[in-house]
């Protein structure tokens, strides 16, 4: 689902990792769905309440309007130790898996 891997790491030792592919038209729907789905059994819903993949994901990932957004974000560091955000960036045709702070204690 994802072909490149870039990671930043920071002075005090701590990194983030981007898991992106820059072919958004090759992602399989079914990869996207089943990325959603295991992402929610681990961390639950997510900071706007989203569950499991549905068919409003499903039309919203779908679009070509440049406006529609798709994705998940697990950003509450009450919740999640780790923060994780799936997105689409249609400006650049990319599907990202971003996972921030590793590394930190």
């Amino acid at each position: 689902m994802f072909d490149t891997i870039e990671i930043k790491q920071f002075e005090d030792g701590t990194k983030n990792i981007f898991f992106k592919n820059h072919q958004l038209d090759e992602v399989k729907l079914a990869d996207v769905q089943k990325l959603v789905d295991d992402l929610y059994l681990v961390y639950c819903q997510d900071d706007n309440y989203k569950g499991k993949f549905n068919s409003k994901d499903k039309e919203d990932y779908l679009s070509n309007d440049f406006y529609t957004l798709f994705g998940r974000s697990w950003t509450d560091e009450n919740r999640i130790k780790t923060p994780i955000d799936l997105s689409i960036d249609r400006d650049v045709d990319t599907i990202s898996l971003s996972i921030w702070g590793i590394g930190m204690d």
